[in-house]
């Protein structure tokens, strides 16, 4: 029943005969199985409440498959979702087994934001009290996570990310979560508290005039900041939530706690500069911490020429773009150098930033050639194509960081330099 809701979600829900059929049942209609998914809720054997709950999830899963089109709301989901909401399904929350619960998590974080809104509004506060409640009190690590990744999607819901409680409320629990003793607990709170930040990122750009609570801003960055010295799958969302956090706070803010940006900077780039490349997940750490110190740049309430740390930066991120054997981490540095918004910013490091990236470019191009006559002989394999792909991507990043810095140039520059 699982594989049939989740592969054919519509005869599931309305086609009687076809599924009869199949699972020899009398009724298919979804108002007939439902009341036999309630009564399991009280049974005794938890490998039928378990088989219950995977039922429920693959109808909800197979509701919403990631490639329709969310612009209408067919009825059957919407008729699904309210009966999982209202009926009682949210009752297994509190069951005794570990795999319930856990699977009931699953089943909160299916839902879009467009199916999400359409809940009363104490229908979208009970759902999220659940996922509170387990995200911090209950026994098992992989619920715990489970429930720190719902919040992590609900926060970037438009109805919740503008609401200050919820989110005071989703920033405390992720900010305690980042602590807990489990590993797994702490990576999904560190995704999930990455996701808040854009999603405040996203309040502020709607709507300039709404202040976010400052005490809760430092409380994330400080936890954000411990969090950089954990697991590289950890430490990656962290910085990019110390990012995001520098790029929405107002210099209000940052210069008040000055000491807190400096720390967020100098995290920012030892993060960028101190991994080896073998490591694929510090190629991840690198990327996240280039894209953040982009996100710096991009701050346009801060004076940058008057932090010798922008200096720091922009030699890291050129220093990276120079020896960094990972592309994406390479394309990540050269779109961070191509973000401050006037030739001060840059320092004295503009003339040498121009100069450099002229003769990345140059050599990146004389390689994509070699490798072009190569290839007329031979034909090329998968990692090639990859290669190829993502060295066009680097030339295009870099001939657009070209131009960004060409466009400050003046009369009074030299004429050599083109």
């Amino acid at each position: 029943m699982s594989n049939l809701a989740l592969s054919y979600f519509d005869i599931f829900m309305y086609d009687k005969d076809y599924i009869s059929s199949i699972l020899y049942l009398h009724s298919s209609h979804w108002e007939d199985i439902k009341p036999i998914l309630l009564d399991v809720r009280s049974s005794d054997w938890s490998s039928i409440r378990i088989a219950a709950t995977k039922v429920i999830d693959m109808a909800l899963r197979g509701a919403m498959p990631s490639q329709t089109p969310l612009t209408k709301i067919p009825t059957t989901v919407q008729k699904l979702w309210l009966s999982f909401i209202r009926d009682g399904f949210t009752t297994f929350v509190s069951d005794s087994h570990t795999s319930v619960r856990l699977t009931m998590c699953n089943c909160f974080s299916r839902v879009s934001p467009e199916v999400f809104n359409l809940l009363e509004y104490k229908e979208k506060i009970a759902a999220v009290a659940m996922m509170l409640g387990l995200s911090s009190t209950d026994e098992v690590a992989s619920v715990r996570a489970a429930a720190c990744r719902t919040l992590g999607i609900y926060v970037l819901f438009p109805c919740l990310r503008e609401d200050p409680m919820f989110v005071a409320d989703s920033a405390l629990n992720l900010v305690q979560a980042t602590r807990d003793n489990s590993l797994t607990v702490r990576i999904r709170a560190a995704w999930s508290l990455g996701n808040l930040c854009d999603a405040l990122i996203l309040v502020r750009e709607s709507d300039s005039s709404k202040d976010i609570p400052e005490d809760i801003l430092l409380n994330i960055v400080q936890c954000a900041l411990a969090a950089s010295k954990d697991d590289d799958k950890v430490r990656a969302n962290a910085l990019r939530a110390l990012g995001n956090f520098t790029r929405f706070a107002s210099s209000e803010m940052l210069l008040k706690n000055e000491a807190l940006l400096g720390s967020t900077v100098d995290t920012l780039i030892s993060n960028l500069s101190s991994f080896p490349n073998t490591r694929s997940r510090s190629a991840k750490v690198q990327w996240n911490a280039a894209y953040a110190i982009g996100n710096i740049f991009r701050n346009t309430t801060l004076e940058l020429h008057h932090f010798e740390w922008t200096t720091r930066g922009i030699a890291a991120l050129l220093e990276t773009l120079k020896t960094n054997t990972n592309f994406k981490v390479r394309i990540n540095a050269a779109s961070a150098l191509g973000v401050l918004s006037n030739r001060e910013d840059y320092r004295d490091l503009y003339y040498p930033l121009l100069l450099d990236l002229m003769e990345i470019l140059e050599n990146e191009q004389l390689c994509a050639g070699s490798e072009w006559v190569e290839e007329d002989v031979e034909e090329k394999n998968d990692e090639e194509e990859v290669s190829e792909k993502y060295t066009e991507t680097l030339q295009k990043q870099l001939i657009q960081t070209l131009s960004h810095l060409l466009s400050f140039l003046s009369p009074k520059d030299d004429p050599h330099i083109l």
